[in-house]
């Protein structure tokens, strides 16, 4: 009977069958594909070759979906690993015969390194634009690992306050929540962590109560984002959930440049 926050979980497919849960990251769903679109495209991709970690619903409907129906786009190769993989050489040497414009990796940063290290010495990158789903923020990786990164980009993720662009809000929130707990915590799902528990406290201040969660979730989707103006994240002006129970802050790509996140493209995916 409990609320359940899904901290960090972008998967819709995380919750399915999960009553009460409340994702407090963006949708990995429609949106993020469609931004994922918009910036293939941005930089002249034809030919995609994509390499997930298995167990991710959404990035599985991505690339064998969604993908192959964007006009002007070929998906090339589809390959998958487990968690904790350590030898990616085989399926990276297949990459490299297939010649792709840009890989997409769907993984965990410590995962992605190694990729990206073995990448490097087979010689299939620097080459392809190489787009990682990682969720990495710069303080989260030390100068050694950022290095590795260097001219990779960087798309799961809603936060403005590691790039090269931070807003006002995002920057005041870091510097105090740093000058508290260190810099190395705020990783890029801190904003939309923040902005979940004003989401949540504004919904039950709504309806009334703490205990009727149907309430709860009634006066969640009626909420918009004038309701809430300590929310740091950038959300379509309005109601602040669609009718997918959806909310839609906006979708962050950077690329790795010296170290710094450089802002690429942002956009809502809607």
């Amino acid at each position: 009977k409990a609320l359940i926050v899904w901290s960090g979980g972008n998967d819709p497919g995380t919750t399915v069958g999960v009553p009460n849960a409340f994702r407090n990251h963006f949708d990995g769903g429609k949106p993020f594909m469609k931004v994922s679109e918009m910036f293939l495209k941005k930089v002249g991709v034809k030919r995609i070759a994509t390499y997930g970690m298995t167990g991710h619903s959404e990035f599985k409907a991505f690339v064998e979906e969604y993908l192959p129906k964007v006009p002007g786009l070929e998906v090339v190769a589809t390959e998958w690993h487990r968690f904790g993989e350590q030898d990616y050489f085989p399926i990276l040497t297949k990459l490299k015969g297939v010649k792709p414009d840009a890989v997409i990796t769907h993984t965990i940063a410590t995962d992605l390194e190694t990729m990206i290290k073995q990448a490097r010495e087979i010689g299939l990158y620097p080459g392809p634009v190489w787009l990682n789903q990682a969720a990495m923020g710069p303080l989260m990786l030390d100068e050694a690992s950022r290095k590795i990164m260097e001219g990779t980009y960087e798309s799961l993720q809603a936060s403005f306050w590691a790039t090269t662009e931070p807003t006002p809000k995002g920057r005041a929130m870091f510097q105090t929540y740093a000058k508290r707990f260190g810099e190395k915590g705020f990783g890029p799902w801190a904003e939309s962590g923040y902005d979940s528990v004003y989401i949540v406290a504004k919904a039950i201040e709504k309806a009334g109560t703490v205990e009727d969660l149907q309430k709860i979730n009634e006066a969640m989707h009626q909420l918009t984002t004038s309701d809430i103006p300590e929310l740091l994240l950038s959300y379509p002006s309005g109601k602040l959930f669609d009718k997918d129970r959806q909310a839609h802050p906006k979708i962050v790509i950077t690329q790795w440049k010296d170290g710094k996140a450089v802002h690429v493209l942002s956009d809502h995916g809607m």
